[in-house]
């Protein structure tokens, strides 16, 4: 025989069986016992433990049905720090304790010292750890710092019972890094999963609805753009965000005025959009970005490219995320101009990045351009201030810049504007460490990593994305179910399916003499507004014109060019807003008249079935933004109006410059003859202009208002021809085949509904927590 070998039992399960025979011994001082034995495994719980109050005139003691739940801890070696004790654990752990349904207890038990010491894991932990360490989530251990008088004895049972008692489920939960796209890939699944049950019945209806969800799904992203003065490293940054040297032109391929756009793809390509509406697509390369996008090879941008997209395979965009790598909010170019502002206001994140070198050879200073931005950009809430190329600077010179910023911020009223989300990093030597080209300090990881933080605790908006998605695929699934039930109504059933139909159809032109009625209002709306807001503009520029001191001088030609730019774009602002509002009024209409028309057809249709019937509510949720006119750009409503506007060559407020350009003021002019000339030239530009906006306007309400149309019709159209052709094509009584194939894919329905329900629970309660 085999010589038999030792069993061994470790000294730390020693301990953790001491542990638990010295906590049972305090909680019964404490009036309270362990509900269920010891947990045998650990999964982040080890035990339960109930509440239990005296009984009256006896010794014992009755359940109270009040609980906690315990993860109890040894060490013989507790770090101890003046009035608080150290104690590491996963970041994973926390999380699953926060989110229990019972209040939770970390217990660490001391075995040098027989002392127990405890922490609730609870809003109160999860707000501090936020406010001293924003990053905690994406570590793997955080470091819980314990205050000494968390000490578990025999003196804080009341105490510990009114904590139990009043304790409530957490209101918000913690984002786990990576938890958005699980329920994004879930989410992909069940699409995937109605189109091949779709696929035997080849319901068109159905097959639009699912094209429709796979772009959606696409579109649920989060965008990061990348702005400041130009020349600051923008192309560095994405570079090493990215963690590849090929992506923007930086070094001697100076980039010029052109907009890039970096998105996650299945192959790795490049699109190149023209100003004139023509495009080119190709194989990713770096030669034709730079072919494109770099100032020696397009110099001035020559070659009038709009956007360029580049399409890569990367695990960081694989988290959901896309880059803007635009021009300079300094740029001399109002299309350009005017388009780095829409994309940045657009964004979910904004990096605004300023260049730090010239602070070695004290040629920085913080420039009027950068108060400007940051005052814009802050009430976006969600800037992150960085200074670039601090590998040209010496140890020295970085920490006095690094005061320097706090101190420039502070005395011009930003740094609460930007939360102190400040950061000093070289991109070039970050993506030599990342690359592992070179040795060195990866000083954009923490950037990266807040940057992550923010947009998952911070912007649910891809979560809401998810949420919304999910209810139209329900509402399509009804759809499916009602047009699989018109081929199993009886002849009688079916052919009152035919009347009603038909009813609905008649009925349609008195839809469209609605919709063209609204069209009209939308459009007379609009323009008089366009023009109450243009006499407004012109009052309020006049009336700051006469309060202007006489002493004092008017506005040179580039302060009234900026005032006159400035009350355009609050021009476009305010009226996208009021636009949006009217097409929803539209949208809201036709699908008033869709529910209250089909109301027959569907009560025939689930007369012979417990399935659910076909759900127009889809019509609710209806965006024309999807078919805005910068889809090329993937921004929504706003920024289509806008960009349809601005549209290259014939920027409607560029002519604002044009005009002021020419105009000449002699100082010797008295003044008021003066400002009746500027007021002159004023109204004749804004004439001209507001004409522009105007057309523009009812060019693109034309549009939409088509689209609005052409997708109800179509809705209508392809369900109603779904459901002619299951009558036609089925007999009166099925086969057993059929009945198979039938059953079949209701039962199929009824699983993926379950799923998604499942899946919209699970997302909807991260939303109200956020």
């Amino acid at each position: 025989m085999g010589r038999t070998k030792n069993v061994e039992i470790h000294k730390a399960h020693q301990n953790e069986r001491k542990s638990k025979r010295n906590f049972e011994t305090l909680l019964d001082k404490l009036n309270m016992r362990m509900a269920f034995p010891w947990a045998d495994n650990d999964y982040g719980i080890d035990g339960q433990v109930e509440l239990t109050s005296p009984i009256k005139d006896s010794e014992s003691f009755k359940p109270d049905s009040k609980f906690f739940l315990i993860q109890l801890k040894s060490t013989e070696s507790l770090r101890v720090i003046k009035t608080q004790v150290s104690f590491p654990v996963p970041v994973k752990k926390v999380i699953q304790w926060y989110s229990a349904n019972l209040p939770v207890m970390l217990v660490i038990n001391d075995l040098s010292s027989k002392s127990f010491y405890y922490q609730w894991i609870d809003e109160k932990l999860i707000s501090n750890l936020e406010n001293t360490k924003p990053n905690w989530v994406n570590q793997t251990d955080i470091t819980l710092k314990i205050p000494i008088a968390n000490n578990f004895s025999s003196d804080i049972s009341n105490a510990l019972r009114d904590y139990v008692i009043s304790w409530k489920i957490p209101s918000r939960k913690v984002i786990e890094p990576g938890l958005y796209f699980e329920f994004k890939d879930k989410c992909v699944a069940n699409i995937d999963e109605y189109a091949e049950i779709n696929q035997p019945f080849a319901f068109e209806s159905i097959g639009s609805s699912i094209e429709k969800f796979k772009i959606q799904i696409d579109q649920s992203i989060y965008r990061i753009a990348i702005t400041g003065p130009s020349r600051v490293g923008k192309s560095s940054l994405i570079n090493a965000l990215l963690r590849r040297k090929d992506i923007s032109p930086t070094g001697i391929f100076q980039t010029t005025g052109v907009p890039i756009q970096i998105l996650p793809g299945k192959t790795e390509s490049v699109v190149i959009n023209f100003r004139d509406g023509k495009s080119i697509s190709s194989k990713f390369s770096k030669k034709i970005i730079e072919e494109y996008a770099s100032q020696e090879k397009n110099e001035d941008n020559k070659k009038n490219v709009a956007l360029l997209f580049i399409h890569l395979i990367n695990k960081q965009l694989e988290r959901g995320v896309s880059f803007f790598d635009i021009p300079g909010l300094d740029d001399p170019d109002d299309n350009v101009y005017n388009y780095t502002w829409n994309t940045v206001t657009k964004s979910n994140a904004i990096l605004y990045l300023v260049d730090a070198s010239p602070f070695e050879n004290g040629g920085y200073i913080f420039r009027s351009e950068y108060k400007k931005h940051i005052l814009k950009l802050q009430s976006l809430d969600k800037i992150f201030l960085v200074f670039t190329k601090i590998n040209a600077l010496t140890q020295g010179k970085l920490e006095v810049l690094e005061e320097r910023v706090k101190q420039d911020l502070k005395k011009y009223g930003l740094l609460e504007k930007v939360s102190e989300r400040i950061y000093f990093i070289s991109a070039e030597e970050s993506l030599s460490a990342r690359m592992g080209t070179k040795n060195g300090f990866d000083s954009v990881q923490k950037l990266e990593d807040d940057i992550w933080t923010y947009l998952l605790r911070e912007n649910k908006i891809g979560l809401v994305r998810l949420s919304y998605l999910n209810n139209e695929i329900i509402n399509s699934i009804n759809d499916f179910e009602g047009v699989l039930n018109a081929g199993l109504l009886d002849n009688k059933d079916r052919k009152r399916l035919i009347e009603a139909i038909e009813v609905v159809k008649t009925k349609i032109p008195d839809l469209w003499k609605l919709h063209s009625g609204r069209e009209a209002e939308i459009k007379r709306g609009i323009s008089t507004s366009l023009e109450n807001k243009k006499h407004n503009l012109l009052i309020e520029l006049e009336t700051y014109l006469k309060s202007i001191h006489p002493n004092k001088d008017l506005p040179e030609k580039t302060a009234l060019q900026n005032y006159l730019m400035q009350g355009g774009h609050k021009t476009l602002e305010q009226t996208n807003n009021e636009y949006a509002h009217q097409v929803n009024l539209l949208k809201d209409m036709i699908d008033r008249w869709i529910e209250d028309n089909l109301r027959q057809v569907r009560e025939i249709v689930s007369g012979n079935s417990d399935q659910k019937i076909v759900d127009f509510s889809e019509l609710e949720k209806f965006e024309p933004a999807q078919v805005d006119l910068s889809t090329s750009f993937g921004f929504g409503l706003l920024t289509g109006i806008i960009g349809f506007i601005i549209n290259p060559p014939a920027a409607i407020l560029a002519g604002v410059v044009g005009f002021f350009g020419n105009l000449w003021l002699s100082s010797a002019e008295r003044r008021a003859k003066r400002i009746a000339k500027i007021m002159l030239g004023a109204r004749k530009c804004y004439d001209d202009q507001f004409r522009k906006i105007d057309e523009a306007y009812l060019e693109l309400i034309n549009d939409h208002s088509k689209l609005v149309k052409d997708y109800a019709s179509n809705k209508i159209g392809l369900f109603f021809k779904d459901l002619q052709n299951q009558m036609r094509g089925l007999r009166a009584s099925l086969t057993e085949q059929e009945e198979i194939h039938y059953r079949t894919a209701f039962g199929k329905t009824k699983k993926l509904r379950d799923s998604i329900f499942k899946l919209n629970r699970d997302i909807s309660s991260w939303c109200d927590s956020v």
